[in-house]
């Protein structure tokens, strides 16, 4: 064998390997240069919300930092079913990704998500939680949580909480009743709006809602009292409102909200690596931090994509239990 022929063989083997390795999907050149073009972020309920403002405070960042636009598209409905479809079914290539909520581990369990809640999500960090509050009408003279056990208990089941079927506003009172041993009527509605006008009209005679800027501006009006917050660490803003360990509820009643970011199972590990430092680093700007502060939220990161995934995990077998336990049956 020639020094000429073993040249010829080494290149042609060496041509075929280049070639090789540029047809495979998840080569390691193709996650370098990412993105490479505008990156779609849904989110799963309308604009102007508490999502949708968080959604595009992280979206500016990451396209600051990662030199593409993040565009932020709401595709309501469902209780946000409607835009995880749309993750699930786009490509695993990181152009798609999506604003989670805690619907998506209470939505297996009330309808047909048409997806596998357990595979076909990749978790990339938590964002924020979102504090829940127990809210009563002034004129009720419920202002303590041992107002409403007391109450619910002596209506035997007919004190009525408004709240929308299936999400917080409905599994926060019923993780709290089984603490506290109760019953109580929900008084379904469509949407957290329609339950909080409920409320001060005096159709119903609590509700539990995620903290907003909304509630914020009517509670700081005087048309809502703010009886706990249903966990252990204060909001800002509201030191003065009692937390639940405080008022005697167990870990078992507590109950906040949350929202993260991932995108659709199978994602290159370099892409969804890209796309959990970013945001990291974007939550430690103080600017930042203030922005999904003035929402009523906590700014609370995930170590890594792994721990996000296996807290969203936990999350659907809670609620899976919490709905059994409940006697649930979807609408």
């Amino acid at each position: 064998m020639t020094i000429k022929s073993i040249t010829r063989r080494q290149i042609l083997a060496g041509a075929t390997a280049l070639a090789t390795m540029l047809t495979l999907p998840n080569a390691g050149l193709a996650e370098e240069g990412y993105p490479e073009r505008p990156v779609r972020f849904l989110i799963g309920f309308p604009p102007g919300g508490s999502a949708d403002i968080a959604a595009r405070v992280v979206a500016a960042e990451l396209s600051k930092s990662l030199g593409q636009q993040f565009v932020v598209e709401s595709k309501p409905g469902a209780s946000g079913n409607i835009a995880t479809q749309v993750v699930v079914g786009a490509p695993a290539d990181g152009y798609t990704v999506y604003l989670a909520q805690i619907v998506l581990a209470t939505n297996p369990h009330v309808m047909d998500v048409g997806y596998d809640p357990q595979k076909d999500l990749t978790m990339i960090s938590q964002i924020v939680a979102v504090p829940v509050i127990m809210l009563t009408n002034p004129k009720s003279g419920l202002k303590t949580v041992q107002d409403v056990v007391t109450a619910a208990k002596e209506k035997n089941g007919e004190l009525k909480f408004g709240g929308v079927l299936g999400t917080s506003s409905h599994l926060g009172p019923s993780l709290f009743a089984l603490d506290q041993g109760f019953k109580f009527k929900l008084v379904p509605y469509k949407g957290g709006a329609l339950a909080l006008q409920a409320l001060m009209s005096g159709e119903v005679d609590v509700v539990f809602d995620q903290m907003s800027g909304t509630m914020r501006g009517l509670l700081d009006g005087g048309n809502l009292t703010a009886v706990a917050v249903m966990q252990e660490s204060q909001v800002k803003g509201l030191e003065k409102v009692p937390t639940a360990n405080t008022q005697g509820v167990s870990p078992k009643g507590y109950f906040r909200s949350w929202m993260g970011l991932c995108v659709k199972a199978g994602t290159p590990q370099p892409i969804v690596d890209t796309l959990q430092k970013a945001l990291l680093a974007a939550l430690t700007k103080p600017e930042v931090r203030q922005r999904l502060e003035e929402l009523g939220s906590e700014v609370v990161t995930s170590a890594n994509p792994q721990e996000f995934q296996q807290f969203y995990l936990n999350e659907i077998e809670r609620f899976g239990t919490l709905i059994k336990t409940i006697g649930y049956k979807p609408q």
